[in-house]
């Protein structure tokens, strides 16, 4: 019954609907070393997908909106207001780790690349995972693309192949340190058919993915810290 340029929720839906389709949540990770206990807090979430949407690409929005609301956290966005009353995200100079599937590709897709790519070129994130030397990569993602199987058929052509975390052929799957994070070794685990443990991503009658294990790999960084 609604006419064009209306808004779609009407004003008592919109004040309730929540940012996160699943959650956002701060984890601090204690770690004791030599000199001390440090903390790195792990960001995590698992944004809507942007598909499967509606007209108004409401999923595209959100999965949008999800994504990049970590920017804000990151850089204590003052209009964030906790259930405690307190304002703002993370201290200054906090350590931190944005990890999750963002169901986000900062080169394709069907969302809206513009927060990932934000995400991943922001001041305060390492920029050696996210476009450097050490963007997690693997063998087995490649592989599988030119295969052509049934379930790696999409987004064979990328430019990047090397990159995907997941059957669909797209970097969904991220882990994202801050600056102030010494990064050392990267990686997807996704093991071509010559190397170790293959067989936890490949079965001869299920195939790949969701039969076996997962239609999404899982995302590693090494750090080195303080001792």
């Amino acid at each position: 019954g609604r006419q064009c340029g209306q808004p779609w929720y009407d004003a008592a839906a919109w004040d309730q609907f929540p940012l996160s389709s699943k959650n956002h949540a701060d984890v601090p990770v204690r770690v004791k070393t030599a000199k001390g206990e440090q903390v790195i807090h792990f960001l995590i979430s698992h944004p809507t997908p942007p598909i499967f949407g509606n007209a108004a690409r409401h999923n595209v929005k959100h999965n949008r909106a999800e994504v990049a609301f970590w920017q804000d956290y990151v850089e204590a966005a003052s209009y964030m207001v906790d259930d405690a009353g307190k304002a703002g995200g993370l201290a200054e100079g906090a350590r931190f780790v944005i990890a999750g599937d963002l169901n986000a590709d900062p080169q394709l897709g069907d969302g809206d690349l513009s927060a990932i790519q934000d995400l991943h070129n922001h001041v305060l994130v390492n920029q050696a995972v996210t476009n450097g030397a050490l963007i997690p990569v693997s063998q087995g993602g490649p592989e599988c693309l030119a295969s052509q199987s049934k379930l790696c058929t999409r987004n064979n052509n990328r430019t990047t192949p090397e990159r995907i975390t997941s059957s669909s052929g797209l970097q969904l799957d991220h882990l994202i340190p801050s600056a102030n994070l010494n990064a050392v070794a990267s990686g997807v685990f996704w093991p071509a058919s010559f190397e170790p443990s293959y067989h936890l991503v490949y079965d001869a009658k299920l195939g790949i993915a969701k039969g076996v294990s997962s239609d999404h790999r899982l995302v590693w960084v090494d750090f080195e810290l303080d001792n």
